[in-house]
């Protein structure tokens, strides 16, 4: 199979997607309907490949973490699962169903951080995509220092009753 090179450049009322291979360029503009339907379609086909997502968190992995997303939990559904949905800028509205024991155990880390979760993966909290960092600029790579700015900003957010965030 040909070496397939994909560059995307995002404006700020489309995408282009510019796929090269074996010499040949092909560039597609995809609006936000079509690119939503499109990141949806890619989800579903890498779900279903053998070599799937570890079930398991990888000790090494470095997490980019969206700061204080907008969440909504509903009222249970069938087979009493809790349902959860998360706001991502890039990916939209992500739907977990929790069972009763999963959603008692996210309450209790959530409330509770005990000891093996500050020394966790650490994650970059981030607004959005654009913010990366430019291409070639070096990033943070220390633990601990990630870890720290992480628990910092964990600590300035406050949840209200509603399911929406708002800044303190």
């Amino acid at each position: 199979m040909a070496k397939l090179e994909i560059q995307i450049s995002a404006a700020p009322d489309h995408a282009t997607l510019s796929f090269q291979a074996e010499g040949s360029t092909l560039a597609i503009q995809l609006d936000a309907t079509d690119l939503d339907q499109l990141i949806y379609k890619l989800a579903k086909a890498r779900a279903h490949l053998a070599d799937g997502v570890p079930l398991q968190l990888e000790p090494v992995a470095i997490i980019e973490a969206v700061a204080d997303p907008n969440w909504r939990v509903n009222r249970p559904i069938e087979g009493g699962f809790r349902p959860l949905l998360l706001r991502h800028p890039g990916f939209g509205w992500i739907g977990y169903a929790l069972s009763q024991q999963s959603a008692a155990a996210l309450v209790e880390q959530l409330t509770d951080e005990p000891e093996e979760l500050r020394e966790a993966v650490p994650t970059t909290p981030k607004r959005h995509f654009a913010e990366r960092p430019p291409r070639g600029a070096s990033r943070p790579i220390q633990a601990q220092k990630t870890a720290r700015r992480h628990n910092e900003a964990q600590q300035e957010m406050r949840l209200s009753h509603v399911g929406r965030n708002e800044p303190k």
